[in-house]
């Protein structure tokens, strides 16, 4: 398994300073807007340089004049930034940006003929500053918001999105005959069961598990986390609306299968950060899957120490909450909590009903299962966390 170290990432200090424009931070964070590497706040707030330059320029512009295609709920990140101006300036807001900062010499107006007089008018005024924390509505510390960035970065680094794209590419080219074939989709599923298992196998929170507790771990949950990252993906890459994969699917899962997917997926929340958080919640839930498996009781290791996964389910349930009240409010937050809560059953329901329909795909989801917990011992001794809860002393 490919493992990588990840740099903790660490908002700046709350210590109050002069002058919050400008100031060079001493240790390497992220930008808060899209999550590039930022040194220094900008107006107000911890951005990068893009961003920086994007907020000045476009903080003045019509508002009629950009428009967002998704009703504002874009994920932007340094990949996808450029994509919607209007979800980008309002993220900047939303992080304490204020064109208040922002030099007069900035925003020329070549309509304004007085421009020189008013700019040097401004240039002898002492530059108003703003306090990050006096915006920052969220009680999320310095950890939590490693944690959190951390688990976005583990996550990205098994995204299957680039392999099913080229896949795409390669069964377009198909005959249409051939597209007729479980394989290509059971192709897929193992993509999505392996993106899986890696995300959950990098925590630091699984490696302290004995090797039997992984075992007993994934056969409990990677189901549910499998299908968590396939609707991501499928939502993402709009698989569904693509003929290949929905004639290739169909043909597999049966159309009422299909149906119902495209249903969940047109539910499934927009902030693809709540998702990444809930799999790392569902990942130390102490059973997610929930079919009757009463033969193998006795071979669950967690089955008297199932009380061990909830410390590390309760800090990801933590930063959960407070980062929906930091992006969204308390009224807002509750029913995405309450949305996301209903579409995890939902989707555990969806995948639990693909289970029992199919003697097919029974096979194909034992044998997966199977395969990643046999790999465990292999992995032991080289796989490296990429992030994990740094221990309180």
């Amino acid at each position: 398994m490919t493992s990588i170290f990840l740099q903790p990432i660490l908002l700046p200090s709350p210590a109050p300073t002069k002058n919050k424009v400008g100031r060079r931070l001493s240790k390497q964070s992220i930008c808060l807007v899209c999550g590039d590497v930022a040194r220094i706040i900008n107006y107000g707030a911890l951005c990068c340089q893009a961003c920086k330059t994007f907020f000045r320029r476009n903080v003045s512009r019509n508002k009629s004049q950009i428009i967002c295609r998704r009703d504002g709920n874009c994920e932007v990140t340094k990949h996808t930034r450029l994509g919607c101006t209007t979800c980008r300036l309002k993220k900047c807001f939303s992080i304490g940006m204020d064109p208040n900062l922002i030099r007069i010499a900035d925003r020329r107006d070549s309509r304004i003929n007085n421009i020189k007089q008013e700019t040097m008018k401004q240039s002898s005024l002492p530059l108003q500053t703003l306090d990050l924390l006096k915006y920052d509505r969220s009680s999320l510390t310095s950890l939590q918001w490693t944690l959190l960035s951390n688990v976005i970065h583990a996550y990205d680094k098994f995204d299957p999105s680039s392999i099913i794209t080229n896949t795409m590419k390669y069964l377009r080219n198909l005959p249409a005959e051939l597209l007729f074939d479980a394989s290509h989709t059971y192709n897929l599923f193992t993509t999505y069961y392996t993106t899986a298992q890696s995300f959950v196998a990098s925590a630091p929170d699984y490696k302290i598990l004995t090797i039997n507790e992984q075992h007993s771990l994934l056969k409990r949950n990677l189901n549910g986390l499998f299908i968590f990252c396939a609707e991501i993906v499928c939502r993402d890459l709009r698989m569904l609306e693509n003929p290949v994969w929905s004639n290739t699917l169909t043909y597999t899962l049966g159309s009422d299968m299909i149906k119902r997917k495209k249903i969940l997926n047109s539910r499934l929340e927009q902030d693809t950060t709540l998702i990444k958080l809930m799999l790392i919640i569902i990942a130390f839930s102490s059973n997610c899957y929930m079919l009757d498996d009463r033969h193998n009781l006795f071979n669950d290791h967690l089955l008297l120490g199932t009380f061990r996964l909830f410390g590390s389910q309760n800090v990801f349930v933590e930063i959960l909450w407070k980062y929906m009240i930091y992006r969204y409010g308390y009224r807002e937050s509750v029913l995405r909590f309450t949305a996301l809560i209903k579409q995890t059953l939902d989707l555990i329901s969806l995948v639990v009903n693909m289970y029992k329909s199919d003697r097919l795909h029974q096979d194909f989801v034992d044998d997966t299962i199977t395969l990643a917990t046999s790999t465990i011992k292999l992995d032991e001794c080289n796989s490296i966390p990429l992030w994990g809860k740094t221990p309180i002393l």
